[in-house]
């Protein structure tokens, strides 16, 4: 749909959803005009060239879900503060210096989702006043002080999803000077090498799910989290490279253990107390892995075990 178009459809004041597309051929946008009269609830400009957001999404007082994943913006005009409504903008664009500096309006918004969001430390200075934000996910840039994002971190008590990513294979994810994890946290993501397991894992009271992605430790992080009293789906992705993974007793809840990618695991150990809930295990890409995990047997509950790409195994 082209500008001219839009300005002819100016008449349709019942519209609720407005989705503008691009095929990314031609030069981006300065400015797209918004169509006024409507009481959009969702405004979806993914992958459209534009690189300013015109004020006029101030007069959207309906608007709830703001898209603009893949477009060139990278400030928001001072009168989305308007759009009390807006509680998901999924994702916004790259947040930058100048967005924290000018646009301290859109901090008032109740926004309870942030996700795919590349950050830097101005960037998180602002997310910590984005109080009622139940699901964070953002990616650090290189530059970014480990005490000012965790810092930011804890300011969001009722943060019940975080994920976190390094911007590249081999960057460091530091995350000791969170001194303590929001409280309702139920779903954690971490993507990026880690020197060491958190202190913090052990209070993790709410937590359910947990998402570790080639953290490459050399302690294994299960006697971090087995005592966890809520704790049922693990993923542990490239995450420990030892080459003996060892289940200790103490867990109570876990319903679903999955291992992926673990290069240099030859040998499992299975605790037999505390681990009788397990329901599903997962092994794939654990190529040295020759046996079956010793003490399986005291799995007494399990009811699926996925091979993939352990073709090393065999009967113990």
């Amino acid at each position: 749909m082209y500008d001219r178009e839009i300005e002819s459809s100016r008449c349709i004041s019942r519209l609720r959803s407005f989705f503008v597309f691009s095929n990314r051929f031609g030069s981006p946008s300065s400015l797209f005009s918004m169509p006024s009269g409507f009481k959009l609830g969702s405004w979806n400009w993914n992958m459209f060239p534009i690189y300013n957001l015109s004020s006029e999404v101030g007069n959207l007082f309906n608007l709830r879900h703001l898209n603009l994943k893949g477009t060139e913006i990278r400030k928001l005009p001072k009168s989305i503060g308007k759009t009390s409504q807006l509680t998901n903008p999924e994702p916004l664009p790259n947040l930058s210096e100048e967005t924290s500096e000018r646009n301290h309006e859109s901090t008032k918004l109740k926004l309870q989702v942030l996700s795919s969001v590349k950050v830097n430390d101005n960037a998180m200075r602002c997310v910590k006043n984005l109080t009622q934000l139940t699901c964070l996910g953002i990616e650090k840039t290189k530059e970014v002080d480990e005490r000012a994002w965790c810092s930011s971190i804890e300011k969001l008590q009722h943060l019940c999803h975080l994920g976190i990513k390094a911007s590249s294979d081999e960057e460091v994810l530091r995350l000791e000077a969170l001194s303590l994890p929001p409280p309702q946290l139920r779903r954690l993501h971490l993507i990026g090498k880690l020197d060491k397991v958190p202190h913090w894992f052990r209070s993790l009271n709410n937590l359910r799910a947990l998402y570790l992605s080639w953290s490459r430790l050399a302690e294994n992080p299960l006697f971090y989290i087995r005592s966890l009293p809520n704790l049922q789906r693990l993923t542990l992705v490239n995450a420990y490279t030892g080459d003996c993974f060892y289940i200790p007793k103490g867990f109570l809840t876990l319903k679903s253990l999955i291992l992926h990618n673990f290069p240099s695991l030859n040998e499992m150990v299975i605790e037999k107390r505390g681990t009788q809930g397990i329901l599903n295990l997962w092994l794939f890409n654990c190529m040295a892995l020759k046996t079956l995990p010793h003490g399986i047997e005291h799995l007494t509950n399990l009811q699926q075990i996925n091979l993939k790409n352990v073709v090393g195994i065999r009967a113990p």
